[in-house]
């Protein structure tokens, strides 16, 4: 976590990374939760982490602050490293796009979530991206039935994953079980890491 940024608030408290809304952990469970009989197991069991805080605890933040932790990703992220983005904005972002475009040129990956809006993924940033190093994810439940609430579309969006009733951990080591494309995302993310797709 010492390469972790926090960008909320411009900044100002650069290693204020603690989650303060339970929705980055409840990724990064999914992603890489250890193995350690309680619990969960993420996918890609105790791999690294590097948080990038862009949303204050009410979960929401500024475009400007996802662009910086994009352009600190595409600084300090190596060719192969992934980038999940268990986010969407409302509408179209050339500042957005642009950026995870020179990080995937870069040969960095990015697992980007559809959206949660029942709409044209297409219509929104980061999730219109397209890019061979760039991966947009819908949801799926148990059954591999497409969620109701994601949004859709080929192009842009790649694969569909687990975001239905996924258990994860939430803030003070508490587990529940949420519903989202921020929630599949990780699940590819993790794929992502052992080289594939």
């Amino acid at each position: 976590t010492e390469r972790g940024r926090n960008f909320v608030n411009n900044a100002k408290k650069p290693n204020g990374i603690k989650d303060k809304n339970g929705h980055g952990t409840h990724v990064a469970g999914i992603l890489a939760a250890i193995d350690n009989t309680i619990g969960v197991v993420g996918v890609a069991e105790n791999a690294t982490i590097v948080p990038l805080r862009v949303f204050g605890s009410s979960g929401q933040g500024f475009v400007d602050d996802i662009v910086e932790a994009v352009d600190y990703a595409a600084a300090n992220a190596a060719s192969g490293d992934v980038v999940n983005m268990s986010l969407t904005t409302y509408g179209l972002f050339d500042s957005l796009r642009d950026a995870v475009i020179a990080a995937a040129d870069k040969g960095i990956k990015f697992a980007i979530c559809a959206g949660n809006g029942s709409d044209f993924a297409g219509n929104y940033d980061p999730s219109r991206v397209e890019h061979k190093n760039v991966f947009t994810v819908s949801s799926i439940d148990k059954k591999d039935n497409f969620a109701s609430f994601s949004s859709y579309g080929n192009p842009p969006i790649d694969f569909a994953a687990p975001g239905v009733d996924v258990e994860s951990y939430i803030l003070n080591g508490v587990i529940q079980s949420w519903n989202g494309c921020s929630m599949a995302t990780p699940h590819v993310a993790a794929i992502m890491l052992f080289g594939k797709p």
